[in-house]
């Protein structure tokens, strides 16, 4: 039932989408549905106020309405309801176009924006308005008209350029002001998500005979009570002593950590889930033990310690849809541990292409293997490439001594091996060196 399923939905999307592709740009009404809507409004609500401002008589509304004949020492015009009604909906309507047009254009950075809010402003709007005063014979002061009209619209447009398909690559007051998934989840900027490290489970070969469930699930909710007591804002469930590592497990173990996750996950703070290197099992455990998020390797090609790695997102994001779990964020690695890409994109490249076209939420940048810091300058080019369309974190190698560098260009970090004992990945937490970093980060966070 399941593979039919599957099936069906791979057919329902088989047609081309307006997010298939990263070079090729086009536009098209699907973009509607990755449009920030509450960015839309503010800045359609932001346009209409600028215009409340603008053409106050304190302003410059004294000299419009003598531009058009009105002459502002008698009684004006009685205005009704749909006279501000209408360019209210105009405004909005104008948002929902320029949102769509960023869509279509690939417009990401601070910079896109402003340029693709000055080509409307002035190229369209601008010159549509000293066209009407050319040929206007009724306006006494057509140029008064313009200087005015013009320049309003062409700022209004400049700001309704906040308005974009994700809402995350609005300009950053904006982005502060709506709020991002992962503020919204952690309730804390630079969250710390801390790892809690399964011991080997059933069917791998590291796994004690005899282990129960109940031993299991002792050892892990030991980890966890105490990186909460710790203070970290997350908990992110990982099968990593299952070495060596499988593309497709089989199904005990997603069975096995539902099991222990039931009892050990917390209940006042959001936790995740990591099959490694399974996505598909991953999607399923989160869904299950009602996780926030899940944690793996969903683009790109690789040659690794499992043989050639290629991933698919497009099956991955297919069955989040089919399991109603579009609520669970999927923050995907981009320099994979234990792995080195194929072909010559550059970090910024995949970062930017892993967005656009194969919608991730966080982006996550690793070392070469469990424990090991990733290069400060690989995570500076990542956050670059994406600006503020969605966050970047640290993924490996996080230590009290290194944190506070890296939380200066990184908005959250996963940290593992520095919150055991001696260091060491599948040693159990030591609740000082949890104390040390989550030190070092309210250190860090005091000063940004």
């Amino acid at each position: 039932m399941i593979d039919h399923a599957l099936a069906h939905t791979r057919r329902l999307y088989a047609g081309r989408t307006a997010s298939d592709k990263t070079e090729e740009r086009f536009v098209s009404f699907d973009f509607l549905g990755q449009l920030n809507w509450l960015a839309v409004i503010v800045g359609a609500l932001i346009y209409f106020l600028l215009g409340a401002l603008w053409y106050a008589p304190a302003f410059l509304g004294r000299r419009w309405q003598r531009s058009i004949g009105w002459d502002p020492e008698k009684t004006l015009p009685q205005m009704k309801p749909t006279t501000y009604a209408i360019p209210a909906l105009a405004y909005l309507v104008m948002a929902v176009a320029v949102g769509l047009l960023a869509a279509a254009t690939g417009t990401d950075t601070v910079v896109e924006g402003i340029v693709l809010g000055l080509t409307l402003g002035i190229g369209l709007s601008l010159m549509h308005t000293m066209v009407d005063a050319t040929f206007d014979p009724n306006k006494p002061e057509p140029w008064t008209w313009f200087a005015i009209n013009g320049t309003y619209h062409a700022l209004g447009i400049l700001i309704v350029r906040s308005s974009s398909r994700s809402g995350a690559d609005s300009p950053a007051w904006l982005t502060r002001m709506t709020g991002s998934r992962l503020a919204d989840l952690f309730g804390v900027a630079k969250p710390v998500i801390a790892m809690a490290h399964f011991p080997a489970l059933p069917g791998t070969p590291r796994h004690i005979r005899g282990t129960s469930i109940a031993e299991l699930t002792e050892l892990v909710t030991t980890d966890v009570d105490h990186l909460i007591a710790g203070g970290v804002d997350g908990i992110l469930f990982c099968n990593e002593d299952d070495r060596p590592y499988s593309l497709h497990v089989g199904a005990e173990i997603p069975a096995t950590m539902a099991a222990v996750i039931a009892e050990a996950r917390p209940t006042d703070r959001p936790f995740g889930v990591d099959i490694l290197w399974d996505p598909m099992a991953a999607m399923a455990l989160a869904k299950a033990t009602g996780a926030s998020f899940m944690r793996e390797v969903v683009t790109g090609a690789y040659e690794s310690d499992m043989g050639v790695w290629a991933p698919d997102a497009a099956e991955l994001y297919r069955y989040r849809r089919l399991l109603d779990a579009d609520d669970v964020l999927v923050m995907a690695n981009i320099t994979p541990e234990f792995a080195s890409p194929l072909g010559s994109r550059s970090v910024a490249q995949r970062a930017r292409s892993a967005v656009t076209s194969s919608l991730i939420d966080v982006l996550l940048i690793a070392g070469p293997m469990a424990g090991a810091e990733p290069d400060l300058a690989a995570v500076r080019e990542a956050k670059e490439a994406v600006g503020e369309r969605v966050p970047v974190l640290m993924n490996t190698g996080a230590r009290a001594d290194n944190i506070g560098r890296f939380l200066e260009v990184a908005d959250g970090v996963i940290v593992g091996s520095g919150l055991k004992v001696d260091g060491q990945t599948w040693n159990p937490v030591d609740p000082a060196r949890v104390g040390a970093f989550m030190a070092a980060v309210r250190e860090s966070r005091s000063a940004s």
